[in-house]
């Protein structure tokens, strides 16, 4: 069952984490081990679970199952996005329709995502130069700060844009992240302060205010009041 994160820091979820912990000890278990995610994760924290590492984790989701597989070309492609094979990307994108540019894959994951991801800066500008539009979070994370600067000059509309299942804003990521060096960049610029996510229906304050991010709570009530 989904909550909100209205319905979050009651208590409820460090109870259910207690009783799992207490029922596999009744079977004779002597380690409990999960992947949280950034949300979850200081729930896990308070009930005593200590970090291994940070790491993507993969379920396999019933609209993952039900999408017809890629096509040869569409994993050679891909592939070679992932390598930041330029002269190959030349030679694969023929073979691939459009709008594969753009389109999300059935993991959720767009070709641009998969290039940032892969930290492969001659496949994001390859996909660039080919009318995949270069967002906000994705020049971040590759470290190119100035060509964040200039999109939000020249399209400071980004900063509202949702993306993902979730429909996050930037700010939302931010604060997910706890990312202050990102989340005074993007409140350079006129934010939408009302947009919520679509899973928890929260607005990027709500997002740091559960998080705990302080500062990133400062900036953003003080740029609501500017």
């Amino acid at each position: 069952m989904e909550v909100g994160l209205s319905a979050r820091n009651q208590g409820i979820g460090t109870a259910l984490a207690w009783e799992a912990c207490d029922l596999a000890r009744q079977m004779g278990c002597h380690h409990v081990v999960l992947n949280a995610t950034p949300m979850g994760e200081p729930v896990y924290r308070r009930v005593g679970f200590q970090s291994m590492g940070y790491g993507p984790s993969w379920h396999l989701r019933t609209q993952t199952l039900a999408a017809p597989p890629p096509t040869k070309d569409q994993v050679l492609f891909l592939e070679a996005i992932g390598r930041g094979e330029v002269m190959a990307l030349d030679e694969r994108g023929k073979r691939v329709e459009d709008r594969f540019f753009h389109d999300s894959l059935p993991n959720g994951l767009t070709p641009l995502d998969i290039a940032v991801h892969c930290q492969q800066p001659a496949s994001v500008d390859w996909l660039v130069s080919h009318g995949v539009p270069l967002d906000l979070l994705s020049a971040w994370d590759m470290g190119w700060k100035q060509r964040v600067h200039r999109l939000l000059i020249e399209y400071p509309e980004l900063v509202n844009v949702q993306r993902g299942e979730r429909q996050l804003t930037p700010l939302h990521i931010a604060a997910e992240r706890g990312d202050l060096e990102l989340a005074k960049v993007l409140l350079t610029v006129p934010n939408d302060l009302d947009l919520k996510d679509s899973e928890f229906e929260a607005t990027a304050l709500g997002w740091a205010q559960h998080f705990q991010r302080a500062e990133i709570i400062i900036l953003i009530e003080q740029h609501r009041m500017s």
